[in-house]
C-alpha cells in the first residue's frame, strides 16, 4: 500500500525535487518511506506503507534489465499464484513484494492485458523505456484512487489531487462540469474532477501515454445477467459461501496483523466471522458508538466480537463537524457531501492505534440488493400506467409551484421512466433545485445538457438486468461504490495510514453476484440480501440477520440547530465564495426552512458548507498562470 506520482514533462528533465513535492503532500498514505525514478523528461514516485515485503518490496520495482519500473498502490492477492506461473516461463524474480509480480505480467500479457491476471485492489503505474510508455491502471471496482492531468506543460498521475496541484504543470481552475454533478451525486462523476485539466481514471480502465498523447480503454466490465436455469438455489447458496470464505481468505494475505471494522450490520458480521473461521480469535475488532441511540449500534457489534472472541476495541465518540470540516475537506481535495465520512475518520483513528490493515463489509448492498430503495423503486412501477403524456403536463405544471410546496418534487419525478426515477430519487438535490441553484451562473441549455440524472439514466440502460431491482443494484456498483463509499474509505483510512480491503469487492465475487437471479437476493417476502443471510446464517445471531439495515449516520438535524447552524451562517451566508455558483437567494431559503423545521434541508446544507470551504482551500493552493521551464 503506498501514494504514487509521475510526470512526462513536454519541455524538460524531471527533477527529483519536482517527484519530492508532490510526495510530500500525500506522506499520510505511506510514512515508511519513498522511492522515485527518473529517466530523462518522465520521472515516477511513491510513498510506502509497508504491508508484504517489509525489507524488500521497496518501489519502483523493474524488471530483469532495468528498462521497465513499476508502481502500485494497493495490493495484489495471487501474487504468490501469479509467481510460480512466471518464474515456469522464465521470469528472475528478486524480492517477495507483491509488486514485482506486477512487472513481469506486464511482460507477458502486455499493458492491455497483464490487469487481467490480477486479483485484487490495484492503481498501477508502469514505465517502459524501451517503448517510450507510460502504463497506468485502475482495479476494476474502483477501490484505489488514481488521478490523471493532461496540459500544455506535461501529462502527471497521482493518487491524490493534491499531489498533481504540488506538480509544475497544473493550474487550480474550477471545471463548471463537476459543479453541477456535486448537486446531484455529492461528489465529482465518474471520468471528472473538480478541477479542470484532472479526471479519475475510471474502475477496470488503463490509460497509456505516449508522446505526449494519452489514450484510455475499459479492460474489464460485467453486466447484470441472472442465469435464470441451470443451477438450484441451494447449490447457489453453498457456492456463495464458498466464495465469500475464499475472498475473505485471499484478503488477509499480509506480512503484518490484520483487523476489521464491525459495525454489526449483516456485511461486517459476514467478514468477521469468516475471518474468526482463518485466523480464530487472534485479530483485532473496532467499532465507534454515539451518545444518540438512534446512532449507535455498539451493541450489535458487541454481540459478533463475543461469538468469536476477537479483542474488541470500542470508542464513544462525541464528533464535533465544527472542528472536523477542514480537515475532511483537506482529505478529499474535492467537495464531498456524504457526511458519513465523519464516523469513518474516528473509527480508521480508533484502528489506526492497533494495525495497519482492516477488512470492512463495502458491497454487501449493492452487490446483494440489500437497499431500501430497491424495493421502493419496484413499487413505484405503477406510476408507468399514467399516459406520458399526462406525466410530462403535470410535470411542466408542477414548475409553478413553490419549492417547499408538498409534492412539489413528486410531480416532477413522474415525467421520467423506471430507471430515471431512480437516479431522480438518488439526487442529492432535485432537478428543480439545482436548476434554480445555478440559474444565475448556467445557460439553460448548458444545465440541460449535462444533466447528471442522464449519466445514471444511461447505466441503468446498460445494465444488463432484466428487471428495475437488478438495474438499480448495477448502477450503484458502477456509480454510487466508487464515487462515494470507496472514496471516503480510502481516504479516511489513508489519512490515518492504515489500508482498509474490502472482500465482498473481490471480483470473482462480484461477477459470480452478477448471474444471481433477483428472486434470490429479494425474495417473494420482500427480504433483502436473502441468499447472502442464508449462506452465512452461522455465522450470525438470529436477531443480526433480521436486523434492519441501519446505515453509517450522523444526527445533522441536532447539529445544526446548535454550533454547525452558526459556523453555516458565518461562512456560507454572506459574501461566499460559493455565491459564484450558487444562487444565494436560494441558499438562504433553505436555510431559513431548516430552522423553522419545515424541510430537513441538513445534508444541502452540509453541502454547501463543504464546497464554500474547498473553494477557500483552493485559492490558498491557486499559482501563477505561467509556470517557469528549464530548458535542456
Amino acid at each position: 500500500m503506498c501514494g504514487i506520482v509521475g510526470l512526462c514533462l513536454q519541455r524538460r528533465a524531471v527533477h527529483v525535487g519536482d517527484l519530492e513535492s508532490m510526495n510530500s503532500t500525500i506522506l499520510h498514505r505511506g510514512p515508511d518511506g519513498t522511492g522515485v525514478h527518473i529517466d530523462g523528461s518522465t520521472g515516477i514516485g511513491m510513498r510506502r506503507l509497508s504491508i508484504i515485503d517489509l525489507h524488500g518490496g521497496w518501489q519502483p520495482i523493474a524488471n530483469e534489465n532495468g528498462r521497465i519500473h513499476v508502481l502500485q498502490n494497493g495490493e495484489i492477492y495471487n501474487f504468490r499464484e501469479l509467481r510460480k506461473e512466471l518464474e515456469a516461463r522464465g521470469h528472475v524474480f528478486r524480492t517477495e513484494s507483491d509488486t514485482e509480480a506486477i512487472v513481469h505480467a506486464y511482460e507477458e500479457w502486455g499493458g492491455r492485458n497483464f490487469a487481467n491476471h490480477l486479483r485484487g485492489m490495484f492503481a498501477i503505474a508502469i514505465h517502459d523505456a524501451e517503448r517510450g510508455e507510460l502504463w497506468l491502471v485502475r482495479d476494476r471496482l474502483g477501490i484505489k484512487p488514481l488521478y490523471l492531468a493532461e496540459t500544455p506543460a506535461g501529462f502527471g498521475f497521482a493518487s491524490e489531487i493534491k499531489a498533481l496541484l504540488a506538480s509544475p504543470i497544473l493550474e487550480a481552475k474550477v471545471n463548471p462540469r463537476a459543479v453541477s454533478q456535486y448537486l446531484a451525486f455529492g461528489s465529482s462523476g465518474h471520468g471528472t474532477s473538480f478541477l479542470q485539466d484532472v479526471q479519475s481514471l475510471p474502475p477496470g480502465h488503463v490509460a497509456c501515454h505516449k508522446q505526449g498523447r494519452t489514450e484510455i480503454t475499459a479492460y474489464w466490465e460485467f453486466r447484470m445477467q441472472p442465469q435464470e436455469s441451470g443451477w438450484k438455489y441451494e447449490d447457489a447458496r453453498d457456492e456463495l459461501r464458498h466464495r465469500l470464505h475464499s475472498a475473505v481468505k485471499s484478503h488477509l494475505v499480509s506480512d503484518v496483523p490484520v483487523g476489521a471494522f464491525l459495525s454489526g450490520g449483516i456485511d461486517s458480521s459476514i467478514v468477521v466471522g469468516l475471518m474468526a473461521k482463518e485466523l480464530g480469535a487472534s485479530f483485532k475488532t473496532f467499532s465507534i458508538g454515539f451518545h444518540v441511540d438512534e446512532f449507535n449500534e455498539l451493541p450489535h457489534a458487541k454481540q459478533i466480537a463475543d461469538k468469536w472472541g476477537t479483542d474488541h476495541h470500542v470508542e464513544m465518540v462525541t464528533p464535533n463537524a465544527v472542528d472536523i470540516v477542514e480537515t475532511l475537506v483537506r482529505h478529499f481535495d474535492e467537495p464531498f457531501a456524504d457526511p458519513s465520512a465523519i464516523p469513518t475518520w474516528y473509527v480508521s483513528q480508533l484502528a489506526a492505534r492497533h494495525v495497519k490493515v482492516v477488512l470492512s463489509g463495502d458491497g454487501g448492498d449493492e452487490l446483494f440488493a440489500g437497499y431500501d430503495r430497491y424495493t421502493e423503486a419496484s413499487r413505484d412501477q405503477w406510476i408507468d400506467g399514467i399516459p406520458q403524456f399526462l406525466r410530462t403536463a403535470i410535470a411542466r405544471c408542477a414548475r409553478f409551484m413553490p419549492d417547499a410546496a408538498p409534492g412539489r418534487y413528486f410531480l416532477d419525478y413522474l415525467q421520467y421512466d423506471r430507471g430515471g426515477r431512480y437516479a431522480y430519487q438518488l439526487d442529492l438535490f432535485p432537478r428543480p433545485l439545482r436548476q434554480r441553484l445555478l440559474r444565475n451562473s448556467w445557460h439553460p441549455d448548458e444545465l440541460e445538457m449535462i444533466d447528471p440524472t442522464h449519466e445514471r439514466a444511461a447505466l441503468l440502460r446498460n445494465s444488463g438486468a432484466p428487471d428495475l431491482i437488478g438495474q438499480c443494484s448495477y448502477l450503484d456498483t458502477k456509480h454510487y461504490l466508487p464515487l462515494d463509499i470507496l472514496t471516503k474509505v480510502d481516504r479516511m483510512t489513508m489519512a490515518h495510514s492504515i489500508e482498509s480491503r474490502p472482500p465482498l469487492l473481490d471480483h470473482e465475487l462480484v461477477e459470480f453476484a452478477s448471474r444471481l437471479p433477483t428472486r434470490w437476493k429479494v425474495n417473494a417476502q420482500g427480504v433483502q440480501k436473502h441468499i447472502l443471510k442464508d449462506s452465512a446464517r452461522d455465522l450470525m445471531p438470529t436477531n443480526i440477520v433480521k436486523r434492519k439495515k441501519a446505515g453509517f449516520a450522523v444526527p445533522f438535524q441536532k447539529w445544526f440547530a446548535t454550533d454547525l447552524a452558526t459556523m453555516f451562517s458565518d461562512t456560507v451566508m454572506d459574501n461566499a465564495m460559493c455565491h459564484e455558483y450558487f444562487d444565494p437567494q436560494v441558499i438562504r431559503e433553505l436555510f431559513a426552512q431548516n430552522r423553522t423545521g419545515r424541510r430537513d434541508h441538513g445534508m444541502k446544507l452540509w453541502s454547501f458548507l463543504v464546497f464554500e470551504i474547498w473553494l477557500r482551500s483552493l485559492r490558498d493552493l491557486s499559482r501563477p498562470t505561467t509556470t517557469p521551464f528549464v530548458v535542456h
